[in-house]
């Protein structure tokens, strides 16, 4: 059981999607059938990442309410320049939602009111340490000794009151006023003309705040400023309403907020369906019982045990699975998979190709290999599992076998179980549903012709090839040595 920190830990949600999204804009992550799956990766993994370095007892994602905010009503103009939300986005939004609540944070949005306001209110209202998880400059004005910001670019650097003003050069009791008298072009708010941080931050230094500033009008020394000021009161004064965030929601007690369990099967069934499988290696790893084959009813047909001789009178079915290592060799007939010592191979290969019409397998070249030096005059589907998955993980030379079956159908033998002779049992066992998979992925991809056409095809050119040798001038080689 892990020991959680005492603290809470909030975090702009909507700002996270977003964030997430645009990151891969120019390049996004899409899974086989086409979907933009930018925002989910990007959310859960920043989560992850932030969850490991606070490790909170309490912990909000707080999101914007959908329709009007309170804002807009105040100003119809407010935040009126942001683009509308991308319809890639839109779909994904729904996702994320439902895995943030099943990684057991508590998901909150309240009709009318932004993340801000929901942060503020929770942050306020509770006496422990706090951070929030935010890169909108607004929420600086929260910070105080029990109250931290940090960004989800750098989650692990918090600012406190002192790095707010090395930041801002005011302190976070004057950055609504701050914000005001610049304005925040993100949130279309508009400042005085003429003023900018550095005027701004030079202002409050000298009078502390705007009603300060007012009350000393007279004493500035730029007549553009002075008169800009006079001028755009009314307008300031919108701005301060629109900026000051509101720490008056009714958000409950803090304990309301206390993490819960995270539900890693019902994770797993998402993620897999939007194909995120390096996600789904994360949170696979995380569980306390790994999620393979042995876990269920058909362990028992799974146990290691090793046919020192084969038996001819093995069941048959038209179609076989055929997994090679160095030492083993498995079969499955689709009822049942057995293991045999290597020295059964030619064996078990003749028979094979005797009484079936297809072999999957993951060494075409061996058994083609086996075909010519037999001579036998055998026309026989082999399907290699190896050079498919090579072709769908991005033509890489070769893929383990283990991340064959955990990425494509989800299944891993537990730790203390991983070495050869398990993964070649479940290579055996489960090939029917693992070769459907390669077969989808390949359609998808469209790389099934080049692997039907070139990539498999080869295989039996280089059996013949090492089976026949080739004929090489050793004057040539000799020259280029």
């Amino acid at each position: 059981m892990k020991n959680y920190s005492d603290n809470v830990l909030l975090l702009d949600g909507t700002a996270l999607i977003y964030r997430s999204f645009y990151a891969f804009f120019k390049t996004p992550l899409r899974n086989s059938k086409g979907e933009n799956v930018s925002a989910i990766f990007g959310v859960i993994k920043t989560l992850q990442h932030i969850d490991k370095i606070y490790r909170p007892k309490y912990i909000a994602f707080c999101f914007d309410a959908k329709g009007k905010t309170k804002r807009a009503e105040i100003y119809p103009e407010y935040k009126a320049t942001r683009q509308k939300i991308p319809d890639e986005l839109l779909s994904q939004i729904p996702a994320i939602k439902k895995l943030v609540s099943l990684m057991g944070f508590n998901f909150i949005e309240m009709e009318g009111y932004e993340a801000d306001d929901i942060i503020s209110s929770i942050a306020r209202q509770n006496d422990k340490k706090t951070v929030i998880i935010s890169s909108d400059k607004d929420i600086a004005q929260l910070v105080n000794k029990r109250i931290y910001i940090a960004t989800p670019s750098k989650p692990e650097i918090l600012l406190d009151e002192k790095k707010i003003y090395e930041k801002y050069g005011v302190f976070p009791s004057q950055i609504v006023d701050y914000l005001a008298l610049i304005g925040d072009s993100s949130d279309n708010i508009p400042g005085i003309p003429g003023i900018g941080p550095k005027t701004a931050s030079s202002l409050l230094h000298d009078f502390g705040s705007i009603e300060g500033i007012y009350k000393n009008i007279g004493e500035i020394k730029s007549k553009r400023i002075k008169e800009n000021l006079e001028k755009y009161r009314e307008q300031l004064d919108l701005a301060l309403n629109l900026i000051k965030l509101n720490d008056h929601l009714e958000v409950g007690d803090i304990d309301n907020y206390s993490r819960g369990k995270a539900d890693i099967d019902s994770i797993l069934t998402i993620l897999q369906g939007y194909e995120l499988w390096s996600l789904v290696k994360e949170f696979r790893a995380g569980k306390e019982e790994q999620l393979s084959l042995f876990e269920s009813p058909l362990r028992n047909e799974m146990e290691l045990k090793i046919e020192s001789d084969f038996n001819p009178d093995y069941p048959i079915a038209k179609e076989i699975s055929l997994f090679f290592s160095k030492n083993f060799i498995s079969l499955a007939n689709g009822n049942s998979a057995k293991l045999y010592d290597i020295t059964n191979e030619n064996k078990i290969i003749y028979f094979i190709l005797t009484k079936c019409n297809r072999i999957i397998t993951n060494d075409a070249k061996r058994i083609h290999r086996f075909i010519f030096s037999e001579k036998l005059n055998i026309q026989i589907a082999i399907d290699d599992i190896s050079i498919a998955s090579s072709l769908i993980f991005g033509g890489k030379k070769r893929v383990s076998e283990t991340n064959i079956l955990s990425e494509l159908i989800n299944v891993v033998p537990p730790l203390e179980k991983k070495d050869d002779r398990y993964t070649l049992l479940l290579l055996a066992k489960n090939s029917s549903d693992l070769w459907g998979k390669i077969d989808e992925k390949l359609e998808n991809l469209s790389i099934k012709k080049l692997y039907e056409q070139l990539e498999l095809p080869i295989a039996k050119i280089l059996a013949l090839m090492e089976y026949n040798g080739i004929l090489v001038n050793v004057k040539t080689l000799e020259s280029i040595r």
